[in-house]
């Protein structure tokens, strides 16, 4: 009886495959698949600092792995005109899964170095999602031994607006580039570790997760599960707020609000008003909808000091901030911002009259 426990307790550890190191990496250099060009293939041990494939102009150019990994990186030519850089972190000891990463904000690069809260968790770290090849995910998934691939969505840079006139590359960054990276990273696992995976993963956040939707409308083959987080997916809507809020500060810079005075006066301020109303002081707002938060309790009064308060233009423009984006005709654009989403890291941009992320995709849209 003992005998059979233990065999019973073995077989799980049968399941688990053991790439081998150094030659069998390298050797994915050769590799022949239609379309996909491997420009380069190394075994890395844990702990390595090393450049990541990414714009020169991206936030991260240095990662650290957390696990043994056979790191490969390249391209797939989408179309005559377009293609995908893609990297997949193939762990020296796998389960027999696959995860693809999806993109955030524009896809290509970090959004002028602001990194998104999108959170992920490696070995009980946080670390950020960023905006490009999804270095986070790629180290997480092969920390937790799935084999795992993530691409930049078909285009370097966040606001490559260039990239935006080329028709397929557009479908890249609409779909197609999750679509093929998750194909190629069945195709590469099975390779690599001479057996095809068993499941087939997705986590996404932002674009990422109106990336997810998309694909699994699409392609529902291509994953068992998604991981699909604040999903963008009224894409048109969510871009066009931001120029429409920039464009009434602009129209006025005394409504202005400097960076510093959301987390030290208005971020406060809203909790004070909107903490206790699910009966416990705990820092968090359970229900942001029921928060209708005066900000006229921050007007400088005679004589005021105003890093400490807020003008009355500034009270009236955070007044407009929080009321629901229309359209011409009185429709609902976009709905008004949730007290205690000051953290996010797009707010300070359209209450300083500045939207680099609108201008990056209807610029090329106006001009095509």
């Amino acid at each position: 009886m003992l005998l059979q426990s233990s065999f019973l307790l073995v077989l799980p550890l049968l399941a688990l495959h053991v790439a081998a190191k150094g030659a069998d990496c390298t050797s994915l250099l050769s590799l022949s698949l239609p379309n996909v060009i491997i420009t380069y293939a190394a075994h890395l041990t844990a702990g390595i600092n090393f450049t990541a494939s990414a714009d020169p102009t991206c936030f991260q150019p240095t990662y650290v792995n957390s696990a043994d990994i056979c790191r490969v990186a390249g391209t797939v030519n989408t179309s005559s005109t377009s293609s995908v850089s893609f990297e997949m972190w193939l762990p020296d000891t796998w389960y027999g899964r696959v995860l693809t990463g999806g993109n955030g904000g524009l896809g290509g690069c970090e959004l002028l170095s602001f990194p998104i809260r999108c959170s992920v968790e490696v070995d009980h770290k946080p670390a950020l999602l960023l905006l490009g090849i999804n270095y986070p995910t790629l180290d997480q998934g092969s920390f937790y031994h799935f084999a795992t691939i993530a691409a930049n969505g078909g285009h370097d840079g966040s606001f490559n607006g260039p990239a935006f006139l080329v028709p397929e590359s557009l479908i890249d960054f609409s779909y197609r580039a999750v679509h093929v990276t998750a194909e190629l990273g069945k195709k590469l696992s099975t390779i690599y570790y001479g057996c095809a995976p068993h499941h087939s993963y997705y986590n996404g956040c932002s674009a990422g997760g109106r990336q997810g939707l998309s694909v699994v409308s699409r392609y529902p083959d291509d994953f068992d599960g998604i991981i699909a987080g604040s999903s963008a997916v009224n894409w048109h809507h969510l871009i066009g707020a931001p120029a429409i809020w920039g464009s009434y500060v602009a129209a006025n810079t005394s409504r202005e609000i400097p960076l510093p005075l959301w987390p030290s006066i208005i971020t406060p301020e809203i909790l004070k008003q909107c903490d206790g109303i699910d009966g416990k002081v705990d820092g968090i707002i359970a229900d942001p909808t029921l928060c209708s938060w005066n900000p006229d309790t921050l007007l400088c009064g005679p004589g005021s000091n105003q890093t400490s308060c807020l003008t009355k233009d500034q009270v009236d423009g955070l007044k407009k901030f929080y009321q629901p984006t229309l359209g011409s005709k009185g429709d609902i654009i976009v709905p008004a911002f949730e007290p205690g989403a000051e953290g996010d890291f797009t707010l300070p941009f359209p209450m300083n009259g500045v939207t680099p992320i609108t201008v990056a995709v209807r610029r090329p849209n106006l001009i095509n």
